[in-house]
Order: C-alpha cells, then sequence, then structure tokens
C-alpha cells in the first residue's frame, strides 16, 4: 500500500532536519580535518605544547616601532604558571577577548555562524585560536596572504584549536595565551611585559593595570601608555576603560572597584604620570633568559637533517627556570676562572645550557670543551669492581702503589674500608688498582661512555679523562637509565612555512653501557660523596630540599673544578677552569659542587610549596572561572553553546518525525473472522 503525501514530506523534512543538526556538529571539525595534511597530529601537538621555540616569523614585517631583521624571539608556553597572574588580569583577558571563552570548543561557533549571515558582525578569533596561530601557524597579516590563503589559514586554525582543546583544560590554554601574547616593543607574555610597563610581576597587576596591558591589544605599539606621547596615551586609556566595562558587565569587578580603576587611569594615563623605562630595561626584558645556546646546539642538529633553511619555528626542550638558573650558577666565576655548565632531562633532554657572555663568545664549552674531568670517571671503575668482584680483593688498600701513586685527598682514605667508602672521599688509590687489575676494561668502559680515555687506564682514576660538561652529564644519566647512554635530545620540532612538521624526535632507545642492576648500584653509591662528610656534600644546598646524588672532579693543579649529578627530575654538569693553577674555591671541585647546590636551593622548595597548597588554593579560586556565578556570564556560557544545543534539537525533532510517522502509519484491514469460529464469554 502507498503512504500518503503528508508522510513522504514528513520524512524529508527529518532527513533535512538530520542534515542540517549534523552539519552544524561536524562542519567546522570537518572543514579543518580537510586541510589538516602537514600540520602535527595529536600526540605530537600534545608534545610541542608543552615546548619552548624559538621563531622569526614574527620578525617578518616588523610592526612600526618594533625591533625588526632577522632576531628571533622565544616563545615559551609555561614560562610562568597559573598562579603567577593575578585575577584581575585573568578577568581582564577572558572579558575583552573572548567572552565566551569557558563555553566553547575552541572556535566560537555562534560567531562563526553570524559571519556567515548579511548584516551581522562575525567577531574575532577565540584565545584558543589565538594560541593556536601564535605557536604553531602564521600570520596572513604578516605574510600577505591572498584571500584564498586567508580561507586556508582559518580553517587549518579551526583544526589546531580543536585538538587544543582536547588535549588542555580551560585553565592550561589561558596560562599559554597569557604567556605568548605580543605586547609591542618585541615583549612577549603578560609577565614581561607587566614588568616593563608596570615594574611588577603579572601577579600584582591591579584592575587598571590589567585593563591597560589588555586594552593595547591587537596594536600594543599605537597605544603605549608612556606620558612621552600623550596621544597614544589616551588611546590606551580609552582602551583600558572599555576593558574595564566589560569587565564590570560580566561582574567580574565590583562597581566600586571599577570606578576605582577608571579613576587611575585617568590619574596615571590621561594625566601622563607614567615615564617609559630606560633602554637597558627593555633590553632585559627582551631577552630574560640567555637561550641563544640551546638554539645553537638545536641548529647543528638541524643542519645534520638538512633543515636549517626550511625551519621557522624550533621547538626546544628548553626548561627556562633551569636555564636561569643554570645562567646563575655559571656567573661570577673566580678571577681568571670560567665556566659552564648543562642541565639534562631523565630522558637526556637538554633543559639548560649555560656559559660566558654570549655576546663577548658565541663558543660554549658546555659542549665544545676537552678539559680534565678528574676523579668524575671513578665510578666507571666502581662499575667495573661490582661486575668482577669474584677477581677483585675483599678488602682495600690505600697504601703506596708501585709505578703510579698518587696522593690522597684527605686522612679519612684509610686501608680495610669498602668502595662505597672510598667514593664518599674521593680516594685515589684503590680506584687505581681496581684499573690496574683490569686495564683494558677500564679503557673500553670509558669510551662507551663517550670520554676521551688516557693513554695509560691508571690515570684513569685521578683526572687522565677529557671531556666536556654535556657529555659527563649525559655518562651520568646512564645510571638513572638502567644503563642506557642516551643521544641528547634538543629539538622536539620544527615546522615551516604554514605550520607544516618537518621533523619531529621520538625518544631515543639509546645504548646500553651498563647492565640495569650495575647502574642502580652505581647511583646508590653515588649519595656517598653528596652525604654529610663526603666530597660534594655542598651539592645538597643548605635547605636540603631534595635528594641529590653525584661526584665532584678536579685536574691536577686544580685547573678544572667539576660537579656532575643528579636531584629529582633533572642531573647537571658544571664546570670551573682557568689555565693557571687554581686555588682556593675551585680546589676538590668545592666551587661547582656549592653552585649547584644553589640551583636545588632555588628551584625545590617553593616548587614543593606551591604543589601542597599554593597552587591549588589561587589557581582554583579565580572568580573568572565561575560561569554560573553571573547572569551575564551563564548566557554567556549558553550562547556559546547554542550551535551544539541547536544541531542536537534539530536531531531530535527529525527522530520525533520519523517516530511519529511510524505510530501513525496505515494498517492493513483486518481479514473477515472465520464463520466457524466460536467466541467464549
Amino acid at each position: 500500500m502507498r503512504f500518503p503525501k503528508l508522510a513522504s514530506r514528513r520524512i524529508t523534512i527529518a532527513l533535512s532536519l538530520a542534515l542540517l543538526g549534523a552539519l552544524l556538529l561536524i562542519a567546522i571539525p570537518g572543514a579543518g580535518l580537510v586541510v589538516s595534511s602537514g600540520l602535527p597530529d595529536v600526540r605530537q601537538l600534545d608534545a610541542m605544547l608543552d615546548a619552548c621555540q624559538v621563531t622569526s616569523v614574527f620578525e617578518a614585517e616588523p610592526r612600526p616601532g618594533e625591533t625588526g631583521g632577522k632576531t628571533d624571539r622565544l616563545l615559551c608556553p609555561d614560562a610562568v604558571g597559573p598562579t603567577g597572574f593575578s585575577e584581575a588580569l585573568l578577568s581582564a583577558v577572558v572579558a575583552s577577548e573572548d567572552e565566551r571563552f569557558l563555553g566553547h570548543r575552541g572556535v566560537d561557533d555562534l560567531a562563526v555562524l553570524r559571519s556567515l549571515l548579511p548584516g551581522f558582525p562575525g567577531g574575532g578569533s577565540t584565545i584558543t585560536q589565538q594560541v593556536a596561530r601564535t605557536l604553531f601557524l602564521n600570520d596572513e597579516r604578516l605574510l600577505g596572504y591572498a584571500a584564498p590563503g586567508k580561507l586556508l589559514r582559518k580553517l587549518r586554525e579551526w583544526h589546531v584549536a580543536l585538538a587544543i582543546e582536547a588535549l588542555r583544560d580551560k585553565r592550561q590554554i589561558l596560562t599559554i595565551y597569557l604567556n605568548i601574547a605580543p605586547l609591542g616593543n618585541g615583549i612577549i607574555g603578560f609577565d614581561s611585559a607587566a614588568r616593563y610597563y608596570f615594574g611588577k610581576p603579572a601577579r600584582d597587576l591591579d584592575a587598571m593595570e590589567a585593563a591597560t596591558l589588555v586594552g593595547m591589544l591587537p596594536q600594543p605599539m599605537n597605544r603605549q601608555p608612556f606620558k612621552e606621547d600623550m596621544a597614544e596615551a589616551a588611546s590606551a586609556a580609552n582602551a583600558a576603560d572599555r576593558v574595564l566595562a566589560k569587565m564590570l558587565a560580566l561582574g567580574l569587578v565590583t562597581p566600586a572597584e571599577a570606578t576605582a580603576a577608571q579613576a587611575k587611569v585617568t590619574r596615571v594615563l590621561r594625566k601622563g604620570t607614567l615615564s617609559r623605562p630606560p633602554h637597558e630595561t627593555l633590553l632585559a626584558t627582551l631577552r630574560p633568559i640567555e637561550y641563544r645556546r640551546v638554539r645553537d646546539f638545536a641548529a647543528v642538529q638541524l643542519a645534520e637533517r638538512g633543515l636549517t633553511n626550511e625551519a621557522t619555528r624550533i621547538f626546544l626542550t628548553l626548561d627556562p627556570e633551569l636555564q636561569a638558573l643554570a645562567d646563575q650558577a655559571t656567573a661570577k666565576p673566580p678571577k681568571d676562572a670560567e665556566m659552564a655548565g648543562v642541565v639534562l632531562g631523565p630522558q637526556a633532554q637538554v633543559l639548560a645550557i649555560s656559559g660566558g657572555t654570549y655576546s663577548t663568545s658565541s663558543w660554549n664549552p658546555a659542549w665544545r670543551a676537552n678539559r680534565s674531568i678528574g676523579s668524575i670517571a671513578k665510578p666507571l671503575l666502581y662499575s667495573l669492581a661490582l661486575e668482577h668482584a669474584g677477581d677483585m680483593p675483599k678488602t682495600w688498600s690505600t697504601a703506596p702503589l708501585k709505578g703510579y701513586n698518587p696522593a690522597e685527598p684527605n686522612g679519612a682514605c684509610r686501608s680495610g674500608l669498602t668502595l662505597e667508602t672510598y667514593l664518599k672521599y674521593s680516594c685515589n688509590r684503590p680506584f687505581v688498582s681496581i684499573a690496574a687489575r683490569e686495564p683494558a676494561l677500564a679503557t673500553q668502559r670509558v669510551t662507551a661512555f663517550g670520554w676521551h680515555a688516557p693513554d695509560n687506564p691508571l690515570l684513569i682514576a685521578t683526572g687522565g679523562v677529557h671531556s666536556n660538561p654535556m657529555d659527563v652529564a649525559l655518562g651520568y644519566t646512564a645510571f638513572r637509565n638502567g644503563g642506557r647512554l642516551l643521544r641528547p635530545q634538543v629539538i622536539v620540532a620544527a615546522t615551516g612555512t604554514g605550520g607544516r612538521l618537518l621533523t619531529f624526535e621520538e625518544p631515543d632507545e639509546g645504548r646500553r653501557v651498563l647492565a640495569p642492576d650495575t647502574a642502580n648500584a652505581v647511583r646508590a653509591a653515588l649519595f656517598q660523596p653528596t652525604s654529610a662528610g663526603g666530597s660534594a656534600a655542598a651539592a645538597r644546598g643548605r635547605k636540603h630540599a631534595a635528594a641529590v646524588w653525584g661526584k665532584t672532579g678536579t685536574s691536577d693543579d686544580d685547573r678544572d673544578a667539576w660537579f656532575v649529578g643528579s636531584t629529582v627530575g633533572w642531573t647537571a654538569a658544571i664546570l670551573a677552569w682557568r689555565e693557571a693553577p687554581g686555588v682556593g674555591q675551585m680546589s676538590g671541585g668545592g666551587l661547582s659542587a656549592v653552585r649547584f647546590g644553589r640551583m636545588v636551593d632555588a628551584y625545590w622548595p617553593d616548587r614543593n610549596w606551591t604543589g601542597m597548597r599554593d597552587g591549588r588554593l589561587r589557581d582554583g579560586g579565580a572568580a573568572v572561572y565561575g560561569w554560573w556565578a553571573h547572569p551575564q556570564r551563564l548566557w554567556n556560557w549558553l550562547a556559546a553553546k547554542a550551535t551544539m544545543v541547536l544541531a542536537i534539537a534539530l536531531l531530535a525533532m527529525a527522530l520525533g518525525l520519523l517516530t511519529g510517522h511510524r505510530s501513525k502509519a496505515p494498517t492493513p484491514p483486518a481479514e473477515d473472522p472465520d464463520p466457524d469460529s466460536v467466541r467464549e464469554v
């Protein structure tokens, strides 16, 4: 039997509604997916989101007043943690840049739909889209894209933004944005901007100061707040007032707070009381850490891959906090001495490279030098003694040796003690005895670690081995990696024009240089030198905030003074050297151990406190994240969900029409009952 036309029309309408609802749900992700060829996949993007990058993209066509040329810039998404920004700044950014930030999925569907309708403004990019563009894509304003290029870039931007939202929560995305936003004069990030414009960290910004910085976007060079140009200061004041008005409308400031902030805008900006800082302040702000040595090390690896001229962004393993600490540790060496250092992660990621003043010499001994490492090689001889315990004596002696008889560093080196105790006090003769018993194996062990072995194996324990901080630190990471020596990783990834992925570094499996049990035993023994009374006790720092293991080393006449060791999360090698015989601080490697201890003191206590209390309290309590706490914020959240709600409603209507059609479908007429049948009552 044929269905009536009404049922057929109902099916058509239902299918149309279902198609429209499905398009609303998948149109933006689908469009981005179509043009995603060459971009990083989700796994790669996850790793790249956490990485600092060196890029020259921003320098393609510098805006008026900004530094041009070939100078690159460093973008670090996690340079400042979420507790490093004031609540007023968080509120100002969301209110001004993306008021539906907490509700959308990375792309504001409502703004996209409005832009497709004539007579409706489309709105700007979301915060997540700005993160995608700044970190991974190129800005068409700088590269001069034509209209088709703009559409392609926008579709790719949508694709990356949706992926970022799937990988990071809103707090993390907002923190990334606050760290990478360009704020004029070549300054990157709100913390650097706060220090330059207002002389304070971003966590101390009040509502007026936050509104001023946010109001400078997206044209910071035309809204400089300094009295030297009152026209620009007036423009900055007007922009700050608009930001404050948006904050008030969203309930992120009270009327009294808004009034006080507006009065300060008039007092500071319109009346011109804010002076431009000295040029030296700007230079210090533009390069808060010396990252160029890590960049140079990465450039060598890029050259090996033939990508030097193609890469526009190099994503690095650099840790900005540890780089700053390494710079401090190797600064101010003793008279006539120099210092250099390397910090590696657990899997040999290059977290920091430090040395002298870069402008004086770009040659870095941290990975190019070939200096005597002194007693640093003794753990390798200790590993031989463990592996050949059956061929070694039960007790050891510090009595004078035949042929080569080095002096002992102190009176604690007496006969009859364990090798672990001799390692603690850096005694010489027991380890020379090991090399004398297994000279070929001792030389092979040193060579396997990538260090330069002496012609006479007896000199391995006392300064005959030569290397540099990079290779020495790599050797000690083998003790924490089950005996595997890894290749240093400095590049996470590199991309070219349009965000095209050129290379992505996979984890290095390394090569085995020690059995796992032997490596673990050596690491356990290396806690002895850093224990109380040990030769490297100073490496624990004064606060004893974290466990430390490692070893000092010195060469003849104290020309070279080393410490290499590990704490939770990283391994560092610090070298101080001079060409003339050393005296004082450099004796016994004490200087380098002390500098390592300062790094531990600076790195761990504050981090332990933040992890226990401060991070959760401040980050979790920011009012900007309470989208339900104010009618306008609640409305914005619902509006951001409008497309999804509409799509689901259309799909529900389609399902209802189809269900209704089935329930009202005509049924065939009943057959006549059997006249012979009898019905009982």
